[in-house]
């Protein structure tokens, strides 16, 4: 069950977690040079804005994180509930075997778990985030 668990986790993540947030808009023209192109990235990026010799992060870098974190939860989500459902098919086609039937209800004691460490687990992201932002 936890190699499969683990192989669902590595699935979703390479397959559905993309990048794309951290990346920014590179304009590249035939005539421009390599520096102008990155110049041109650079500038356009949403994460760090340029305020004259310094960096400054905007709010953009907070929406990011609570955009991967109801990435996360949903993903995690899925596979808990998937959990569930596999516990609970193994429950019903254990016919009696009281090893099969200790190894359901531990698979779904803790999808259950799971389940509720993530709920909790976004919540406190959302907090930290939302009370960051707000000082």
């Amino acid at each position: 069950m936890k190699k499969f668990l683990i192989f669902t986790f590595l699935v979703f993540g390479i397959f559905f977690l993309n990048a794309d947030y951290s990346n920014s808009y590179c304009d590249y023209g035939p005539g421009d040079s390599f520096k102008e192109a990155v110049d041109g990235c650079y500038k356009s990026s949403q994460l760090v804005q340029p305020q004259g010799e310094n960096l400054s992060v905007d709010k953009g870098f907070g929406q990011r994180i609570l955009v991967w974190k109801d990435r996360l939860a949903f993903y995690f989500g899925i596979a808990a509930v998937f959990g569930i459902v596999f516990s609970g098919i193994i429950f019903a086609v254990s016919t009696g075997n009281e090893e099969v039937i200790s190894k359901a209800k531990l698979g779904f004691k803790w999808s259950i778990i799971g389940f509720v460490a993530i709920i909790t687990a976004s919540t406190l992201v959302t907090f930290v985030v939302k009370f960051i932002y707000t000082i």
